[in-house]
């Protein structure tokens, strides 16, 4: 972008003395390079401020990859014992992770994940299907950049926390399955009451199975509404 249009806004070029009225005059070599670096070490701490807590959500897949794991063990094992305590310890650990990460995501990142990105998604979306003839090039490739994103991040992400609670209400049955020839009172039975199944929060909520979908149902249908108001604002303006 700064190699094809210096002069763009909110770049550092835009605001340096070379751009006059839009119109660009190369300064020298080296002072290219500086300006070059300058806008490096702005995207380096936007890059690393915007995706410090993106991290967070990997816990999301790891969280999944263990329980997916954990409901796969070997139960050809000579002794059940041993194989039922690491079970359970296992699944413990991941309790902890997911205690981590609602700590740190419930209270922000989940509820900015679940309310700015389906508003993000409508507006990119309302921006391709109705103002793609206003906005010149290069200029509008950046929506559907944008939808893109946030398309893969309501579906991938939410699917992926979404995960989390299915697989770990799955193997919570597989133990209880598991357990049915251990005795009523055995210690391992009242472990598995004690057992809760693992969910991404956000407030006193948590994400399931189906919030994907009405998140994209939200998206559809706010878009189509968005689009039919601003059919009738435009026939009443030209109407005046």
């Amino acid at each position: 972008m700064q190699l094809h249009s210096p002069c763009a806004v909110p770049f550092f070029g835009s605001m340096s003395p070379y751009c006059e009225k839009n119109v660009w005059t190369p300064p020298c070599s080296y002072i290219r390079m500086g300006m070059f670096a300058v806008e490096y070490w702005i995207w380096l701490h936007i890059a690393y401020d915007g995706t410090f807590f993106m991290f967070y959500t990997f816990f999301v897949a790891i969280v999944c990859i263990l329980i997916k794991d954990l409901g796969t063990g070997d139960n050809n094992d000579e002794n059940k014992d041993i194989l039922v305590g690491q079970v359970f310890r296992t699944y413990r650990c991941i309790q902890l992770l997911d205690k981590v990460q609602n700590s740190a995501m419930k209270g922000q990142v989940v509820p900015a994940v679940l309310g700015l990105i389906p508003q993000i998604q409508v507006f990119s979306l309302f921006v391709c299907i109705r103002l793609y003839s206003s906005i010149q090039l290069p200029n509008f490739l950046l929506f559907p950049l944008i939808l893109t994103d946030a398309t893969v991040v309501n579906l991938v992400i939410n699917t992926l926390a979404a995960g989390v609670y299915t697989n770990s209400s799955m193997v919570l049955k597989n133990m209880t399955r598991g357990l049915e020839t251990f005795p009523f009172r055995s210690g391992f039975r009242r472990e598995l009451i004690a057992c809760q199944p693992t969910k991404v929060q956000f407030g006193q909520n948590f994400v399931d199975k189906g919030t994907p979908l009405v998140i994209e149902n939200f998206c559809f249908n706010s878009t189509v509404s968005l689009l039919l108001l601003h059919g009738r604002t435009s026939h009443l303006y030209y109407k005046l």
